[in-house]
Order: structure tokens, then C-alpha cells, then sequence
């Protein structure tokens, strides 16, 4: 069995079945490939985990599209070895019409992006050249994000796009993959989705008693709703809770203060002045036109950094024991309601470990 998945999505497909859910179609090449690909030229095979052309040529140019006619969509490849290769997007099916990300290229001397627009069989000049990006034979991972007649690039989880392109003309079509490397430039972990996050929620870290700052922007269909909850990691039974805009006291006691900014695609949340020594769980529920998705990453706090000055040191230790032989709440460290030897215990144990 080849390791493939897929979802039919109602909105951001035309002319197929509806059914809930964000992914459309996902690939990682385990075992083989996925059915679906229609290996339209170029001979493609999967190997070892990874899916290339055997035959790789750019005249007839190579093509294998999955076969989603999509609008707006968001799509992630892992690219091995980057040489001359590419990305097709609002493809015909057959290489006459659509829009052609290159990846690398100039006669496998490229160091970045450029783009192609494919319209009858012919092709334009160079569109939007990157500066150099990465090297060639360079592992990237890039999420492509298509808004109506905007094209947008991020790699490596960069939080703005590396390449973009504003042109129309090529309102829909479908997904697929170009190559011209013989051998080298492989693609794998394939995940085409009408919604999800381009710049994803990603773990933060802080001292006790600190905060964190959370970006993340949404790709595929808008508009888009963003909700977000939180929980704590050491409760049991974990409860979440919706997020409040400034201070959020479940108890009665302010566990933390939140600032919640919206921006169209965007959203921001800037946690301050968390209490607990179990890590804060963050939760972002993302709606769009075709479903919605549920993203999380945690807060943790990093105890060792007692003092929050930065760093792991005397300093922390001797703050911790300031405050431990005061018999503070600070200094309860396995939040038992005491503050004992075995709050020394767990203290040194987050200290000799680090963060």
C-alpha cells in the first residue's frame, strides 16, 4: 500500500463530490506512489521514499498533477536536492496552460526562484526572479500559497513569502510536480489543502512568571475566523478554555494576561505574566470557506531560568532559595501546595537540564 491520502473538499474544488475536513490530497511516497498521480510525462516513479521523473526533460516539459480542480489552495512539498525542477499550479493537465514555479533552474545553476506562465503551449520569459536563496543540491521544504491571481512562496517556515507573483489569467486548474534533474531534484511529503496555517503556530518558551508572542497566518480559502482556547499541561482532566482578551482568571486568581490581534489572514496572541509551572497549552481553531482546522503548540516554561535574566546560572539557584527558604509560592515547584524538599528536587533537575 502506497502512504496516500486524500479529502474532496467542497469550495475550493470544481466539479466534485463535497466532504468535510482540510486536506485534499497528501502523498509521502512510502511504498510507492499515489494512484492519482497521472504521470501525464516524464515516466514518474517513487523510490526509496521519494518521487522523481525518470525521464526528466523541459521540452516537452515534464508534468504529474493530481486531479483536484482547485482556486485557492495551500500546498506543502519537501524538495531533496534541489537542482531544476518545479511546481505546477492551476495546471491544465497536459502542460498547454497554467502556472510553473521554478525551483532552482537556469540550466541547474539556479540559487532561487523564478516563475513561468504557460499559456497555449508557449511559455513566458522568466517572471519575478528571486534573489539567491539556497544552493544548489540544497533540502527545502516550501509551502506555496495560491489567493485568487497571487502566488506567494515561503520556505524553510519563513514568516513572508521569498517569491511571489501577481498575475491572472489562470483562475483554476490543478497541483503537480515539474522536473528536469537526472539524477537529483526529488520531491516528497505532499499536502495539498484548502485551508491551514502558512506560518504555523510554533512552541514558545519563557521563564516563570514570563509570556510569549504567537504569529500565525492563514492560507487557502478565506475569509477566515480564528478562535483560540487554552489548557494547561498538568491538569488532569485537561480542560480547555476559550481565550479572553486581557486578564484570563478561571479560578478567581489572574493566571495570565492575553492581547489578541486579528489582521485578515493574520493573527497575533502575546501571552504575559503566565503563573503556573506546567506549560500553557495555546489552541487556534482556523475557519474558511471549504472547513476548518485545529492547530496547537505550547507555552512551556523553562524553570531552570528562574530569575529570568536570560540565562542559566547561580543566579537562578540562589533566587530560587531566597524564595524557597521564604516558604514563597514561587518556589513551589511540583505545585503541590507546599514548598519542600522536593521542590529543591525538581528545581535542580530543570536546572541541571537547561532549556
Amino acid at each position: 500500500m502506497c502512504a496516500a491520502r486524500f479529502v474532496v473538499v467542497l469550495g475550493g474544488l470544481l466539479g466534485v463530490a463535497a466532504a468535510s475536513g482540510q486536506v485534499i490530497f497528501a502523498d509521502q511516497f512510502t511504498g510507492g506512489a499515489s494512484p492519482l498521480w497521472s504521470n501525464f510525462r516524464g515516466n514518474w516513479i517513487a523510490s526509496g521514499g521519494e518521487y522523481f521523473a525518470q525521464a526528466p526533460n523541459n521540452n516537452p516539459i515534464t508534468l504529474t498533477t493530481v486531479p483536484f480542480v482547485l482556486t485557492d489552495f495551500m500546498a506543502e512539498v519537501d524538495v531533496r536536492a534541489v537542482s531544476d525542477g518545479g511546481i505546477w499550479i492551476h495546471s491544465d493537465g497536459v502542460a498547454n496552460n497554467g502556472v510553473l514555479l521554478v525551483t532552482g533552474g537556469s540550466g541547474h545553476t539556479g540559487r532561487g526562484f523564478y516563475w513561468h506562465t504557460v499559456t497555449n503551449g508557449g511559455f513566458s520569459p522568466a517572471l519575478a526572479q528571486t534573489p539567491a536563496l539556497f544552493n544548489q543540491g540544497d533540502n527545502l521544504h516550501l509551502t506555496v500559497n495560491v489567493t485568487g491571481s497571487v502566488y506567494e512562496v515561503y520556505m524553510n517556515g519563513s514568516a513572508e513569502p521569498v517569491a511571489l507573483l501577481n498575475v491572472g489569467g489562470f483562475p483554476q486548474g490543478q497541483f503537480g510536480l515539474y522536473d528536469f534533474t537526472s539524477p537529483g531534484q526529488r520531491f516528497d511529503n505532499v499536502e495539498v489543502r484548502c485551508l491551514g496555517l502558512i506560518v504555523p503556530l510554533t512552541a514558545q518558551s519563557t521563564c516563570p512568571g514570563g509570556g510569549g508572542e504567537f504569529n500565525v497566518r492563514a492560507g487557502g480559502q478565506g475569509p477566515f475566523t480564528f478562535g483560540w482556547e487554552y489548557a494547561i499541561a498538568g491538569d488532569e482532566p485537561r480542560v480547555y478554555r476559550p481565550l479572553l482578551q486581557g486578564e484570563n482568571a478561571p479560578d478567581g486568581d489572574v493566571l495570565f494576561t492575553a492581547a489578541v490581534t486579528l489582521a485578515g489572514r493574520d493573527a497575533r496572541v502575546v501571552i504575559e505574566g503566565y503563573q503556573r509551572k506546567s506549560d500553557l497549552l495555546l489552541r487556534c481553531n482556523l475557519g474558511g470557506a471549504c472547513g476548518a482546522g485545529q492547530f496547537e503548540a505550547p507555552l512551556r516554561v523553562c524553570l531552570g531560568e528562574y530569575n529570568c535574566d536570560g540565562g542559566i546560572d547561580g543566579g537562578d539557584v540562589s533566587a530560587f532559595f531566597a524564595d524557597w527558604e521564604a516558604g514563597l509560592g514561587a518556589a513551589d515547584m511540583n505545585e503541590d501546595g507546599g514548598v519542600d524538599g522536593a521542590d529543591v528536587q525538581v528545581f535542580f533537575a530543570k536546572w541541571e537540564a537547561g532549556c
